[in-house]
């Protein structure tokens, strides 16, 4: 089955330390883990059948988790949203004989995380569009909304397309922070040479059968993600308004947030020396991922005062396990959620379920 392959897929990941279990449940900094928090669609309308041509491995740059994809069976292809987003930046004027790329970049605001004391977002990259299709075919402009599965425009070889110009999508995901614009044929070089950083991250992506990390070779038949796992563009609104007030005021729960992601990975080597604690801690957090979608989406998540006393438990459980600056970093956090007026400025709405029996 195809989702059995996907965690394969990841749990390969995981175990050559690009996938870390204690991000993948919190979605919280994907940047320490080089794995996406979004989810995306195949990036083709569906039913046609995509061949991955080029992996985040396999692309031209080893650092750079990229890819190329050809339609097999449509010509000339329409290429869609991977998720509801903002059209940002669009080139599209360009045609064969060019070394120049047409592309769109998209910005996903519903994804976004504290990334290096930034306001990270996630977006997504293609390129190679045939000429005018986007602003013509598609009739987009930047600053529009779209939805998953929204045509952008149609598949070509537009641009610095090699080997020998063949027709392919280049697509990829990437964590950007605030300011970041193309400055080379539809990419960020001038980012990367400054940071000496690839921001590329490896998305799951849902095709026909399932949720899957997509790997050179395999041909896959595009398809949505299916009910309500992606969000709308009205999602994506909200998405822009949290990421300009977490930019203006550095949100309490960005910052909470931020001090987690700090030790993320020595959190999981504690969790993993002990299975106990690893299954309680997955159980928890698996429980409460509603509540920190909703945490990171809108901003405010309903919990119970077991469950919160669960997570302070926890909390002290690593913070005495853990390096001083585990305890640094989780301390104030305990703190915070010891009363209920520090709960409700993280956006915690601590409700107890027998008092509604009552």
């Amino acid at each position: 089955m195809k989702q059995t392959g996907a965690l394969a897929k990841r749990r390969d990941l995981r175990e050559r330390g690009g996938f870390s279990p204690w991000m993948w449940l919190l979605g919280v900094v994907p940047l320490i883990a080089g794995c996406a928090v979004g989810e995306y669609r195949m990036p083709y309308q569906d039913g046609i059948l995509v061949l991955v041509a080029q992996d985040h491995e396999t692309h031209s740059s080893p650092e750079a988790s990229m890819y190329d994809m050809v339609a097999q069976n449509a010509t000339p292809a329409e290429v869609v949203a991977a998720a509801a987003g903002v059209v940002r930046f669009i080139e599209d004027g360009n045609q064969e004989p060019t070394d120049d790329n047409n592309y769109v970049w998209i910005e996903h605001p519903q994804y976004s995380y504290q990334c290096d004391g930034e306001v990270c977002t996630e977006w997504t990259m293609y390129i190679h569009f045939a000429k005018d299709s986007v602003t013509g075919d598609a009739g987009l402009s930047v600053g529009d909304m779209v939805d998953a599965g929204d045509f952008l425009g149609f598949e070509s070889n537009v641009g610095f397309s090699n080997p020998d110009g063949f027709v392919h999508l280049h697509w990829h995901v990437a964590a950007l922070p605030p300011g970041v614009e193309p400055t080379f044929n539809g990419y960020y070089l001038d980012y990367v040479v400054d940071t000496e950083e690839h921001p590329e991250l490896i998305p799951v992506v849902c095709v026909q059968g399932g949720p899957d990390v997509l790997e050179k070779n395999e041909i896959d038949t595009a398809a949505g993600c299916g009910g309500n796992r992606l969000l709308s563009s009205s999602s994506v609104q909200r998405g822009v308004d949290q990421v300009r007030g977490q930019l203006r005021h550095r949100s309490p729960i960005a910052l909470a947030l931020g001090r987690i992601s700090e030790v993320s990975e020595e959190a999981v080597a504690i969790a993993q020396a002990d299975p106990e604690l690893l299954s309680r801690t997955v159980e928890l957090l698996l429980k409460l991922r509603p509540a920190f979608e909703d945490l990171r989406h809108l901003g405010a998540a309903r919990i119970t005062t077991t469950d919160l006393e669960s997570v302070r438990t926890l909390l002290l459980e690593y913070q005495t396990r853990g390096s001083a600056r585990m305890h640094a970093a989780l301390q104030p956090l305990h703190q915070t959620l010891a009363n209920p007026a520090g709960a409700e400025g993280l956006g915690l709405v601590v409700w107890d379920p027998f008092d509604v029996l009552d």
